[in-house]
C-alpha cells in the first residue's frame, strides 16, 4: 500500500520468504536483508544475516563491480565462524578472505571494480 513519506524514509516490505526489502525513495537503491544457516552466494547491495550455529558459513561476495556493497553480520556466539570469500581472485583489504569471529558484529564490503574494501 502506497504511503505519502518524505524522499529519503524508508519504506520496508516483506514477502512470503521473509526476505526484507528496503528501497530508498531518492536513489532507487534496493537492499535485501538476506537470513541464512548455510553457504550463501550474495548479490549487490545484500545484507547477510548469517547464523553459523550449526556449523562454520561460506558466504561469497559477487563479481566487483565499482560502489557495489555486501554487508555480512555474524549472529551466532560460539566457535563457529562465518568466512567471506571473494567471488574470484580478486581480494578483501588485500587478502584472499575475511571471517567474522565474534557474535553481532558486522562488516561492509565494497568494491573498487577490481577488489574488495572493508569499510
Amino acid at each position: 500500500m502506497p504511503y505519502n513519506l518524505p524522499d529519503n524514509f524508508l519504506r520496508d516490505f516483506s514477502n512470503l520468504t521473509n526476505r526484507v526489502e528496503r528501497i530508498e525513495r531518492n536513489s532507487g537503491k534496493a537492499t535485501f536483508v538476506r537470513p541464512t544457516t548455510t553457504a550463501y552466494l550474495a548479490s549487490r547491495n545484500d545484507v547477510v544475516l548469517a547464523d553459523a550455529t550449526g556449523g562454520v558459513i561460506n558466504v561469497t561476495l559477487p563479481p566487483p563491480a565499482f560502489g557495489i556493497t555486501v554487508t555480512v553480520k555474524r549472529l551466532n556466539a560460539g566457535a563457529n565462524v562465518v568466512n567471506v570469500l571473494p567471488n574470484g581472485t580478486e581480494l578483501i583489504d588485500n587478502a584472499a578472505s575475511d571471517n567474522i569471529t565474534s557474535q553481532y558484529v558486522s562488516f561492509t564490503y565494497i568494491s573498487d571494480g577490481t577488489n574488495w574494501w572493508v569499510i
